[in-house]
């Protein structure tokens, strides 16, 4: 029924792209169709190619799969909009240089991933998750100073995050947009193993 009214819509693009993300949660999150959700975000680009929602979810979609050439690819369009209308929440900059770092790190650019990294810190000075593989690079690096900053930092944001409550399960997080995390560790998409 969401397909035909998408498709018989004339209301202009901006609905039709509001109906495709709306379908592609229910393929995503009520069907188990994670391949028909992808098929709906990537016609919400070919009426919008910046269009943070469908590259957000099909980024989020490509980390999940371990497929890092498409994830760093759709973070980089996010990254390369992040300041478009509306601009991009503190969480979704912080989710998006988060990964990039980590798919840098992964790839052994190491100046590339604290570039990110730094990137994410200045949107989230508490970021767990940046400064987890931060403290990666620091230790391998043998960078003395800089790893007993990030990890006093660190400890300083454990103890403010633990105070939040627990977080949400990792295998919904991946693509729905909770804490970044993960210096550079997939999950699977629920039911998908």
């Amino acid at each position: 029924m969401l397909e035909r009214k998408i498709d018989t819509v004339a209301r202009g693009p901006v609905e039709q792209k509001d109906l495709l993300v709306r379908l592609a949660e229910v393929y995503d999150q009520r069907l188990g169709r994670a391949d028909r959700a992808r098929e709906a975000h990537e016609r919400a680009l070919q009426l919008d190619q910046a269009f943070r929602a469908s590259l957000l979810w099909l980024a989020r979609d490509a980390w999940v799969r371990g497929d890092a050439g498409a994830a760093s690819a759709f973070y980089g369009r996010v990254a390369a909009g992040e300041d478009g209308d509306p601009p991009a929440t503190p969480a979704e900059r912080e989710e998006t240089y988060v990964r990039l770092g980590a798919l840098a790190r992964r790839a052994n650019d190491d100046g590339g991933a604290e570039r990110a990294l730094e990137r994410a810190l200045a949107s989230v000075p508490d970021s767990s998750a940046a400064l987890d593989i931060l403290i990666e690079i620091y230790d391998a690096q043998a960078r003395h100073a800089e790893l007993a900053d990030a990890l006093g930092r660190r400890a300083a944001t454990g103890s403010a995050r633990g105070a939040r409550g627990p977080a949400a399960p990792a295998s919904r997080r991946a693509r729905t947009g909770g804490p970044a995390g993960g210096g550079g560790r997939a999950v699977a998409h629920p039911g998908r193993g």
